[in-house]
Parts: C-alpha cells; sequence; structure tokens
C-alpha cells in the first residue's frame, strides 16, 4: 500500500473521505457481494497505515461504493479512488 500511495497522500490523513473501490478479475462471474467488501478490508486498513485516512470507520469513510468488473486473464488489479468530502457533504 505505502508504494502505490506515494506522491498521492494528502499532507494530514483525511477526516472525511469517499471511497469507490472496484476489483478486476477473469472470473466468469461476480462474487457475492459481502466477499467482495470484505476483499478490500485489508486495503482500508492499509490506507489508514499509509496515512492517507485519519481511520477506516463509518464516520470516516461513510459506506464505500464496491465493483466488480470482468477483464482479461492476467490483467486482475484492484482500484480505490479516495475522494476528500468536506463535512457538508455527512449532514443530509
Amino acid at each position: 500500500m505505502g508504494y502505490s500511495t506515494l506522491g498521492k497522500r494528502p499532507e494530514q490523513p483525511l477526516e472525511r473521505a469517499f471511497i469507490v473501490c472496484t476489483r478486476y478479475s477473469a472470473s466468469r462471474k461476480a462474487p457475492d457481494f459481502e466477499n467482495l467488501a470484505a476483499s478490500f478490508k485489508p486495503l482500508l486498513d492499509g490506507l489508514v497505515n499509509v496515512r492517507v485516512l485519519i481511520d477506516d470507520n463509518q464516520d470516516v469513510i461513510g459506506q464505500p461504493e464496491y465493483h466488480w468488473e470482468k477483464c482479461p486473464r492476467g490483467e486482475g488489479r484492484v482500484v480505490m479512488e479516495v475522494s476528500e468530502v468536506g463535512a457538508w457533504a455527512w449532514a443530509w
């Protein structure tokens, strides 16, 4: 996680963020939602460890979006898009 965030980390860990998690794999069908979401838990923890996020609790990241995309064999990967969110966005 550290290497993949070099040059992209905020000066201070984000106190509120919106995260879109996408898993690309060559599987014939998408994984069930629970396993898809669970597969990103270590990566979310990694964002806290490298100080991109102040924490990965619901107050900080709300409800991330989880997606699965089919890709050619050998091109599997995960992508996490992290966007800072202002305090006003959480007051709905």
